[in-house]
């Protein structure tokens, strides 16, 4: 058996399928880091302080993520796949040939100096390391890519062939025309 992650509460980033002598279980970390548990069955109804425990009991199974999840903000969760970014203003990877490479996150940690990291591996395993939230992109689905596509498109259009001021719109549009930007219908 598996755990029925439509019975878990919004906010839980774990669970634990009991057995016969334990409960089922829900865990969340609270801002702090440290981990929250609820547990209905046993009379824990709400969320409550596990002592200062910084990780999940042994035998918890993070919450599944899938890619809507992640809106680029932060570091993505842990089993999401993301791109890796290219040299910015503000970022200067040490592999930036590895841009746009897509790959999967397989663990957070915190560095003694209180930097949150991301671990990921390429798909095909040859990639790796760690990353700040920097490094990690969305990976675009077809809808986006297809919107930039259109985007890109009319500002060539505009810029290439559109006059400040055309004397008439039939000017305009014989520009247009003799760029070839006319769909044409296919039988």
């Amino acid at each position: 058996m598996s755990i029925d992650w439509s019975k878990a509460p919004e906010d839980a980033e774990a669970g634990y399928l009991g057995t016969s002598q334990t409960y089922d279980a829900w865990y969340r970390r609270d801002g702090g880091g440290q981990v929250q548990q609820m547990c209905p069955a046993a009379g824990y109804p709400d969320w409550t302080w596990m002592g200062g425990q910084k990780d999940f009991p042994v035998g918890a199974e993070l919450r599944p993520v899938t890619e809507s999840q992640w809106n680029g903000e932060g570091l993505p969760p842990v089993g999401t796949w993301a791109v890796l970014s290219g040299p910015s203003k503000y970022l200067q990877p040490i592999h930036p040939e590895w841009a746009g490479t897509e790959v999967k996150i397989y663990a957070h940690f915190t560095t003694d100096e209180g930097r949150k990291l991301a671990a990921y591996v390429s798909a095909d395993h040859q990639r790796g390391g760690v990353g700040i939230e920097h490094l990690f992109c969305p990976i675009r689905t077809a809808e986006q890519i297809a919107a930039e596509e259109r985007a890109a498109a009319i500002e060539d259009m505009w810029i290439t062939y559109w006059k400040p001021e055309p004397q008439t719109a039939k000017e305009a549009l014989g520009l247009l025309w003799d760029a070839g930007y006319r769909k044409q219908v296919q039988p």
